[in-house]
């Protein structure tokens, strides 16, 4: 995929977001199924020219 933006522009680093305690535990289990599914993709080596999106983990509420 191809991100075109202007020349003044620059990607911005971002700290990663903690994961709430009480998720810790399922949330590892639930990375490794998405990626094994191919919806999303590890890396470990950022270019400085890359743009990658953070992680947000929340519950999903049930509504009744």
């Amino acid at each position: 995929m191809n991100i075109h933006t202007k020349l003044e522009h620059s990607p911005v680093k971002q700290n990663a977001r903690p994961i709430p305690l009480r998720l810790q535990e399922s949330v590892g289990p639930e990375l490794n199924r998405l990626i094994e599914t191919g919806h999303i993709e590890k890396i470990n080596d950022v270019d400085e020219d890359s743009f990658v999106s953070l992680a947000v983990i929340t519950i999903k509420m049930m509504v009744r």
